[in-house]
């Protein structure tokens, strides 16, 4: 079992045993993420839609192959056309009538269908391989909306402990002035502005707080965990350099994102359905062979036809009021619409790409900006204290130089959380695999191999794996 999961099932397991409003759930990125995967909506749906998709193909494999065809009738005929008998039952003026059975068995099999059935194949064949590549797609943004969560609750955190740590400033220095006024050093305005501004901070808190419950509550909701259970998360907010160029990152997408990947099949499937469309105007041939069984009784031991057959049968519609070519333009369409859906969705990715990492770099460069930001205004906080204890400056500078410290302090952490964010951002992207390696996988699928067997060989054994998936160059 994987580690994660173990880990995890363990810790459920506790919650069972204790009142969930008194325990806690442990959880890392990882494990949180390993919880979503296994509990959301998205991705079952998806691979619902994944088995639609493989019955689909089976049933058209299956058209291809012989088919076994039994109809009964039981029938009860009268008229003039009768045995001797019928003057008699005339004279009693009654209708003579005879009851007769049929059986018809046919075994058949088509030959030749002018494409249709290799057409009707390959659509359903590139419909699953997009299939395939749609619960991949469900499994990243998943990740993706975790990651999301997970670091808003410790930005959240963070804030809360920026917010604490102002309180408890404005405590200590609504202490001193206190202690100035009783001195008769300070005026009784001093007192009443330190008030104010430690009452406003408080409140910043009670927010900060009530964000941070919130921000618990969604990521429970993603990881299919009750709104309420307490989660102990140990993480915090760090930045980790992300040492890619743009242009690695906008070729590494285009290969991996499975979404893109899944629309080029959807363009293949379109030009195999035009090709189904098509054979509506060839013929087609079909072998077969037939007995039917006719007699007076429902068993097949009275046999007055005693006939059957055994052939070909062809069938070509010459004329049918321009429907197939109707079909082939239909086709055709849809064609062109998948193959604009391709290109929109090159187009977009690009995009996102690009958006992602200059987000990405600009919250790298205002991390470095508001640490120094950070450690400039304790210093200024702390000059400001202690020139109005020395009766050189006013309570309004160490106010002042507060409310600076605790927003440098505030940017600091936004920025780590941005930094974190468009990371992930980066990540779903490009296409960062969570379950499959997709160009493994569409490299198995065209030497031949079954989806299944696709699947299979672009398996992603270990997290750390597919983690680690885009640093190698």
């Amino acid at each position: 079992m994987n580690k994660h999961l173990l880990s995890i099932s363990i810790a459920l397991f506790g919650l069972i045993l204790n009142n969930t409003s008194c325990s806690a759930l442990s959880l890392d990125l990882e494990q949180s993420i390993q919880l979503a995967l296994q509990n959301n909506r998205t991705i079952e749906q998806a691979i619902e839609d994944r088995s639609t998709a493989k019955w689909g193909l089976s049933e058209a494999r299956r058209n291809a192959g012989p088919t076994f065809t039994w109809s009964v009738s039981g029938l009860r005929i009268g008229g003039r056309s009768y045995d001797n008998s019928r003057i008699a039952h005339y004279e009693r003026g009654t209708t003579p009538y005879k009851s007769e059975f049929s059986h018809s068995f046919e075994v058949s099999m088509p030959l030749y269908t002018g494409g249709n059935l290799e057409g009707s194949i390959d659509s359903a064949r590139y419909g699953l391989n997009a299939s395939d590549l749609m619960v991949e797609n469900s499994r990243q943004q998943i990740r993706y909306q975790t990651t999301e969560a997970y670091y808003t609750v410790l930005q959240c955190r963070s804030l809360i402990n920026v917010r604490q740590e102002a309180v408890n400033t404005l405590q200590e220095h609504l202490n001193r002035v206190n202690i100035q006024y009783e001195e008769g050093v300070t005026a009784k305005s001093d007192v009443l502005a330190s008030k104010v501004q430690l009452a406003n901070e408080q409140q910043s808190l009670v927010t900060a707080e009530s964000n941070y419950n919130k921000s618990i509550a969604a990521l429970n909701n993603i990881i299919g965990m009750p709104t309420n259970t307490h989660l102990e998360i140990h993480d915090d907010l760090l930045y980790k350099k992300y040492d890619l160029s743009l242009e690695y990152c906008m070729n590494y997408a285009l290969e991996n994102r499975p979404d893109y990947i899944a629309a080029r099949y959807s363009v293949m499937q379109a030009e195999s359905e035009v090709k189904t469309a098509k054979s509506g105007s060839k013929p087609k041939v079909s072998a077969s062979v037939e007995k039917d069984i006719t007699g007076e009784g429902a068993t097949f031991r009275q046999d007055h036809s005693g006939t059957w057959s055994a052939g070909l049968k062809a069938q070509w519609d010459i004329f049918d009021n321009g429907i197939t070519s109707a079909k082939v333009k239909e086709a055709e369409a849809s064609l062109r619409k998948a193959q604009s859906v391709e290109n929109q969705a090159k187009e977009n990715i690009l995009l996102e790409v690009n958006n992602a990492y200059l987000d990405l770099k600009a919250a790298e460069t205002n991390i470095k900006t508001t640490s120094a930001a950070v450690e400039i205004a304790e210093e200024d906080y702390m000059i400001a204290q202690m020139r109005y204890t020395e009766g050189i400056d006013t309570n309004l500078t160490v106010m002042d130089a507060q409310e600076k410290l605790t927003e440098a302090r505030t940017n600091y952490y936004n920025a780590l959380y941005t930094y974190n964010i468009s990371k992930a951002q980066l990540d779903k992207a490009m296409g960062v695999p969570v379950n499959i390696d997709v160009p493994s996988y569409v490299k198995a699928e065209q030497e031949g191999k079954t989806s299944e067997k696709a699947l299979e060989i672009s398996k992603l054994q270990d997290e750390n794996d597919y983690a680690n998936k885009p640093f190698e160059k």
